[in-house]
């Protein structure tokens, strides 16, 4: 039941945020959104959640995390 419950709120969270940004400004349409926020909450789950964090852990993934995330600001990645 947790893994269900995972997947439902990162696929509304995803599909909430791509609603906002790539329909308004890319003209796409709410289903092909449902589609795209399908795919990307698969891959984020089965990559993210089911083979690295049991890998390294949730402090050396949140490290990682922030450090890509502050590196792209900088455009060092």
């Amino acid at each position: 039941m947790y893994h269900v419950l995972a997947l439902i709120i990162k696929f509304l969270m995803i599909t909430a945020v791509l609603e906002l940004i790539i329909c308004p400004f890319f003209g796409i349409t709410f289903g092909n959104t449902l589609w795209i926020s399908l795919t990307i909450t698969g891959a984020a789950y089965l990559i993210g959640d089911l083979w690295i964090l049991p890998r390294f852990g949730n402090v050396n993934c949140t490290f990682l995390t922030k450090t890509s995330s502050i590196a792209d600001k900088k455009g060092r990645l």
